[in-house]
């Protein structure tokens, strides 16, 4: 149900119409029901002005059709509605359900287990870890050999082309007519 925030004035005048003895019965009853209890000076303030209250749509409709077999243009619509604003209700607060502490709880109780239970275990003295531990000679004395006949043949690959390049660059540079006679050795 839709509920509105009213002024202080409309407030005053709400209080007033449920203790005029001019009301019908029924309509004074409803006011008193709807503005009792809701805010009071105790109530957490609204925009600053504590003698705010929360009404239904339908007590302010009320009043205004009273108002206007009466012909009273204080209580039009208009009038107590001037001020207002609707009362938007506070988010529920959320609460966790127990099912869900229970299983975090439980969950944390076997995660601390766990953990103790590796701190405590003795270290395994003869585990190695392959990626820590420096590798010691798994090779036979042929195999070992016959890495290093390989490697040996690789440098000499590298080595021989690097003579190579150089060897066509100088005689490049030689057939270029670039060398002077210093190097050539002519005449002094």
């Amino acid at each position: 149900m839709l509920e509105l925030v009213i002024s202080a004035g409309n407030a005053t005048r709400l209080e007033q119409l449920a203790r005029d003895e001019n009301v019908p019965l029924t309509l004074r009853q409803t006011v008193q029901e709807s503005t009792q209890g809701l805010m009071t000076e105790s109530s957490p303030a609204v925009s600053g002005d504590a003698k705010r209250v929360r009404v239904p749509r339908g007590v302010l409709t009320e009043i205004a059709q009273f108002g206007r077999s009466i012909q009273d243009s204080s209580l039009s619509l208009d009038g107590l509605l001037q001020g207002s604003h609707v009362y938007i209700a506070p988010p529920p607060k959320y609460e966790r359900p127990k099912e869900l502490d229970e299983s975090l709880a439980r969950i944390a109780r076997m995660q601390e287990e766990r953990e103790y239970a590796r701190m405590s275990q003795p270290a395994n003295p003869y585990y190695m870890n392959p990626s820590r531990t420096p590798k010691q000679s798994y090779w036979s004395s042929e195999e070992e050999r016959a890495a290093w006949r390989s490697t040996r043949e690789q440098i000499s690959v590298i080595v021989n082309i690097a003579l190579s390049i150089g060897a066509v660059a100088t005689a490049t540079w030689w057939a270029a007519g670039n060398a002077s006679p210093i190097w050539v050795g002519g005449p002094d």
